[in-house]
């Protein structure tokens, strides 16, 4: 398990590291990208990610 290797026991701390590093890489897009605690925020796959997809 990723939460495993990454040697952390909190399950949304590991989400939301992985999840900002994929938004960092450019793998991951924001609905709200001037405001990352919007209360409807979504996230998407850019262009890059989707390539990984498929």
């Amino acid at each position: 398990m990723i939460q495993k290797r990454l040697n952390n026991a909190s399950r949304s701390f590991s989400q939301m590291k992985m999840l900002k590093q994929a938004i960092a890489q450019g793998y991951v897009l924001r609905a709200f990208p001037d405001k990352p605690s919007h209360h409807k925020q979504r996230y998407y796959l850019s262009e890059k990610g989707l390539k990984l997809v498929k």
